[in-house]
């Protein structure tokens, strides 16, 4: 039994290298290239839309949609361990990681480690862009809780000088008192408890109390701590 086979239809050899010498000398055949620049280009016009985008990676596609939220994105593509760039991350501070791999993207899907809890969440690629915007919404608030709630342990109400020096020199933290507002009891207390002045809040109590120094009687609360 004989089958005919369609002959492949392939340009002239000569046009054909002609047609991708300038890749070959740029070393550039991919993404921003001059060969996808204008298929781009003529996909929005085949298309009429205003903009397209191409990509032949997929961490670009991701890149690209989450640069678009003005967030600030780092791609690591180092040969280093995924231990090690978790932990190199974390130490830098970043708030969200986000890890996709082969299966991932069979199931059109990505990973999200928080790293404030360590909380880890697999979201649709598709909903990538809410999904990381409500977690860092989430980190943000999370954080801030933590460090009033570590602030507030850590404050504590003294009325004598000496209360706050036994304070700064045994378990630490903020001592809040109250101040008559006098240069030379702020500079007494620095010399006496060890401490100096670091604010007056914003928002005061209202409260009548005395200075820890002088004993007169004021109503301004300010902080103090061991300066580092």
């Amino acid at each position: 039994m004989r089958i005919n086979v369609t002959r492949s239809s392939m340009p002239d050899f000569e046009e054909f290298c002609r047609e991708i010498r300038p890749l070959w000398d740029s070393h550039w055949l991919t993404n921003t290239g001059e060969k996808l620049l204008e298929l781009q280009s003529r996909l929005e016009a085949y298309l009429d839309v205003g903009h397209l985008s191409l990509f032949t990676n997929g961490h670009l596609a991701l890149e690209a949609l989450l640069e678009a939220l003005d967030l600030r994105v780092k791609l690591d593509d180092s040969e280093q361990s995924p231990g090690w760039k978790f932990a190199q991350y974390e130490m830098k501070g970043v708030p969200l990681r986000v890890e996709i791999g082969p299966k991932d993207m069979e199931k059109q899907q990505c990973c999200i480690a928080r790293r404030d809890t360590g909380e880890k969440t697999f979201v649709p690629l598709s909903g990538l862009e809410s999904a990381v915007q409500q977690l860092l919404r989430d980190v943000h608030d999370n954080l801030y809780a933590m460090a009033e709630k570590n602030l507030e342990d850590n404050t504590f109400d003294l009325t004598t000088w000496e209360e706050v020096r036994d304070m700064a020199q045994g378990r630490g933290g903020f001592a809040r008192t109250k101040w008559c507002g006098s240069l030379e009891c702020e500079l007494a207390m620095k010399e006496k408890a060890g401490v100096s002045s670091r604010c007056m809040p914003l928002k005061q109590s209202g409260t009548v109390g005395k200075c820890p120094v002088c004993g007169k009687e004021c109503t301004t609360d300010i902080y103090w701590g061991v300066a580092y």
